[in-house]
């Protein structure tokens, strides 16, 4: 078992087999579980056996044909000491070393730069590939953007998670806006923000916020679904000339993206990266007024 993840499934992005724990105490939505691929297994869990139940009704009565083992009874387990076994340090290119807060060991490289982060129950431990092609493409294009305070330039994290893309972006020099609707993630943004010492350079909002309608930088790593339903708001807070990195995307995903996105940015990506079956697009300049 590699952690339990908490938060929605949505298996539409192909996330790997594994055990989750979800939020919801009630009856599931359909927003939840979206059986959109054919996983090897998953072990979803719950706060109560009601809301267990629940969801495997709506399973049943959405998607037949998946394989139902029923409902069981779990002890309760220590989810944090569960994913301390498993998250280890690991560098990420092209100079990032992603640290767990257990096994702080700050390299004091000044060639390299390090982000530690206590995974808690949120997405973006760095491990995932669409994190780490927005670390690759963020090191790559904005490393020379490191200034001084009072010339910061202006950043968005749509999707922020737990925080890591908006403290890789703090430490390039960008004030960010880093936006994230479940409150789980926010808290646990709120500590990795803190603990890396970037909470002066970083504002939690769960909408966009006005003051950065402008911004130099906007970093998407979120659902395909998410993108497109939010792809004008999304590029409207970009100024004329700024970047956009997109990803939580499958290669099949990006010729919907680039239709949806290339007259809203004045153009196709100026470079996509890969890894493994993931990709991430990036537009250096939005072309239109």
């Amino acid at each position: 078992m590699k952690g339990i993840n908490q938060g929605d499934v949505d298996l539409e992005v192909n996330q790997p087999p594994g055990d989750w724990l979800l939020e919801s105490a009630n009856e599931i939505s359909s927003s939840e579980i979206n059986l959109g691929v054919k996983p090897e297994f998953w072990i979803l869990y719950f706060d109560s056996f009601k809301a267990a139940e629940s969801a495997l009704d709506h399973i049943k009565n959405h998607r037949s044909e998946i394989f139902l083992s029923g409902v069981e009874e779990k002890p309760d387990v220590d989810w944090v000491s569960e994913w301390k076994k498993s998250f280890k340090s690991f560098s990420a290119p092209p100079f990032w070393n992603v640290i767990p807060e257990w096994e702080v060991m700050k390299t004091n490289n000044k060639n390299r730069f390090d982000i530690i982060i206590n995974p808690g129950s949120a997405f973006g431990t760095g491990e995932h590939e669409t994190t780490q092609l927005c670390l690759e493409i963020l090191g790559k294009y904005f490393n020379h953007n490191q200034e001084s305070a009072g010339s910061r330039r202006r950043a968005i994290d749509f999707g922020s998670g737990s925080g890591i893309l908006a403290i890789a972006m703090s430490s390039l020099g960008f004030n960010v806006n880093a936006v994230e609707i479940d409150p789980v993630a926010v808290e646990n943004a709120r500590g990795n923000i803190a603990i890396n010492g970037a909470s002066d350079y970083i504002e939690l909002n769960s909408v966009l916020n006005r003051d950065y309608e402008n911004s130099d930088l906007v970093v998407a790593n979120i659902l395909k679904r998410v993108l497109l339903a939010e792809s004008k708001n999304i590029t409207d807070s970009i100024k004329p000339g700024g970047s956009l990195v997109l990803s939580g995307l499958l290669k099949d995903d990006e010729a919907e993206i680039v239709e949806q996105f290339e007259p809203l940015m004045g153009g196709r990506p100026s470079e996509k990266i890969t890894k493994n079956e993931w990709i991430a697009l990036f537009w250096r300049a939005r072309l239109l007024n």
